[in-house]
């Protein structure tokens, strides 16, 4: 199926001239390509339907909310949001992934530590998207039910677990209280770019919303650590305003990050 062809006639009169690279990375399920224009700065096209047409519609809802709050996200420059199709046409953040970046560990982890600070000072209460312990949890029992869970792709410290006898163990680890802030949601390198004066920017959005600050940080600290080594784990926790990095409570959100 042409991703293009489901579009109305004046998103594919935009798009006539221009080349359309597809993009392996990205919203589950969605069609991405990287749109080149002579004429103009590259932009990215979000494509989706069925069943993945929510997601990506969570996606726009949830960058645009970040973006009037001041977050440096993605500029929408139009959507679509209809019953069947949904379809984003963005700018393109100025940097590279963080995964990429050739700037030393400590700026990287310097930048880090306070944009990560600042998204989570946002006020909760202004933020209507649940990405709370009981909304993942529920979402990971939905997709191991209907078989959308590989354990094939589990880390390695899962390795020979089922998606339920994981899942059995997160419920029984996963803690009971939670310190809420507004998080990306799904915060890996791939997902963070990092552009002049070391400034943040924040991509594929649609899982952000309110929840534990270890729903990022689990993951920012996995990232740091397989990156730069794990001295630098503390000396981002340090920056980010706290001083002791919680081992066990990383190792229970990573679990539930299994089934995303």
């Amino acid at each position: 199926m042409d991703a293009v062809e489901l579009l109305p006639a004046s998103w594919r009169s935009e798009l006539a001239n221009a080349s359309l690279e597809p993009v392996r990375s990205g919203l589950s399920g969605a069609w991405v390509f990287r749109v080149h224009k002579a004429t103009s700065p590259d932009r990215f096209l979000k494509v989706a339907t069925g069943t993945d047409a929510e997601q990506l519609r969570q996606e726009i809802v949830r960058t645009s909310w970040l973006g009037s709050h001041r977050v440096n996200v993605p500029p929408m420059v139009r959507t679509l949001l209809q019953p069947d199709v949904v379809a984003i046409l963005m700018g393109a953040l100025p940097g590279e992934p963080v995964e990429r970046s050739t700037l030393p560990p400590d700026q990287v982890v310097t930048a880090l530590a306070r944009e990560f600070s600042e998204l989570h000072s946002l006020a909760i209460e202004s933020c209507p998207f649940d990405e709370s312990i009981a909304v993942r949890l529920a979402r990971a029992q939905s997709a191991i039910s209907q078989g959308e869970v590989d354990a094939a792709e589990f880390d390695e410290r899962n390795s020979g677990l089922t998606p339920e006898r994981l899942f059995r163990r997160v419920v029984d680890t996963i803690p009971r209280r939670e310190d809420t802030v507004v998080v990306h949601g799904d915060a890996t390198f791939s997902n963070i770019v990092i552009g002049g004066q070391e400034r943040i920017g924040f991509l594929d959005c649609g899982h952000s919303g309110t929840a534990d600050r270890y729903v990022d940080l689990a993951l920012i600290a996995s990232e740091i650590e397989h990156h730069y080594g794990k001295r630098w784990v503390s000396i981002f926790f340090k920056r980010y305003g706290k001083t002791k990095f919680d081992c066990s409570k990383a190792r229970s959100f990573l679990d539930l990050y299994e089934f995303f």
